[in-house]
């Protein structure tokens, strides 16, 4: 995995005239984190599908690294984030390595330099060197423009203590990071488009109810889906039909919504100018969409289920269901409008 310095690191960071103990091994990390779940060996095998053999040699340092799936693996059934097992985030401003470790292996010439002086990168550089993103640019902008200038230089070397510096992104890099850039933006503005189709649909199925005035909600639905609910006939017909109490919430519900649409088409056009595409499928689903399912259909806690021995509709749900009827209420009161006469008497 490819070491790098930023400019931050080489100019302020002072060394500690006592060396850190030496850099945690992956096998340890996945032991502490492991024992941090309370989980035995064969707990996490049970859970992972890893064998328990497997997972021993590594917490042991039979095997000094892991495979992608295996990574991947681990990682999902401790509800950990990888990184957490690929560095020693519990030290995220200590280097990465060992400095008083042997230098004379057949490091790149590109590290030498660093490595002599005993400067790695810290661990929360290398993690957001793994999810593409820049803490210390996005808080010191000069940095920016100082990285731009090692890329171009490929790399310098400071004479006076034989120090070599480069980027921390090539131009492969750097069209990486905007891509996953231009994607955190789409996904925030999907985030937000989707709220407001969801306080939009909460007088629109309380206006129209789904089952008895079908035609009038899928054309509502047609509309969002197109992205634009203002100007239209079905848009004119919710203003005319909710109560004049309410007529102003529903106009800026509406513009809120056009607005978001008209926010995300811009976003995924960045993704694409990025290099990205930003297609979505319907096999995969977000976080939010996930809340929403859960929302809005019975569950219960895992455990219920498997002291039943599996599943049944004689459900007991869990606290997490908002109920259609507490959401608009709930959005009805944020807007400063008066709670709804008589409660959900609608057949939607």
């Amino acid at each position: 995995m490819a070491q790098v310095v930023r400019y931050c690191v080489v100019v302020a960071q002072k060394q500690p005239e006592t060396s850190p103990a030496s850099s945690e091994t992956i096998g340890q990390r996945l032991s502490k984190w492991r024992k941090e779940e309370g989980w035995s060996a064969q707990k996490l095998a049970d859970e992972s599908g890893v064998t328990r053999s497997v997972i021993t040699n590594i917490e042991n340092g039979r095997r000094d690294d892991m495979s992608v799936s295996e990574l991947m693996a681990l990682s999902d059934a401790l509800r950990l984030p990888p990184a957490a097992l690929l560095f020693d985030i519990t030290r995220p401003f200590a280097p990465s390595g060992d400095p008083d470790e042997d230098d004379s292996s057949d490091a790149p010439e590109g590290r030498a330099g660093r490595r002599s002086l005993g400067i790695f990168p810290r661990n929360i550089d290398l993690v957001d060197w793994l999810n593409a993103t820049e803490t210390t640019i996005e808080a010191d902008p000069e940095l920016a423009d100082f990285e731009q200038r090692l890329e171009a230089l490929d790399a310098v070397v400071v004479y006076p203590i034989g120090l070599t510096v480069q980027a921390t992104f090539g131009p492969a890099g750097r069209k990486a990071r905007s891509i996953l850039t231009a994607a955190r933006g789409a996904e925030r503005a999907l985030i937000r488009y989707e709220k407001a189709r969801r306080d939009l649909l909460l007088f629109v199925r309380d206006t129209w109810a789904v089952r008895s005035e079908r035609d009038k909600s899928d054309q509502m639905d047609a509309a969002m889906t197109a992205g634009k609910v203002i100007g239209t006939a079905i848009g004119a017909e919710l203003l005319v039909e909710v109560s004049e109490t309410d007529q102003d919430a529903v106009a800026k519900l509406m513009r809120d919504f056009d607005a978001a649409a008209s926010n995300l088409r811009d976003a995924q056009t960045q993704v694409r100018m990025a290099g990205g595409n930003p297609d979505t499928t319907a096999f995969a689903m977000s976080r939010a969409g996930l809340m929403g399912i859960v929302q809005s259909m019975p569950h219960e806690p895992i455990a219920v289920t498997a002291r039943r021995g599996g599943l049944s509709d004689d459900v007991v749900e869990s606290p997490l269901r908002l109920h259609r009827y507490d959401e608009y209420e709930n959005l009805r009161a944020r807007l400063g409008l008066p709670p709804t006469p008589g409660g959900d008497d609608t057949d939607g």
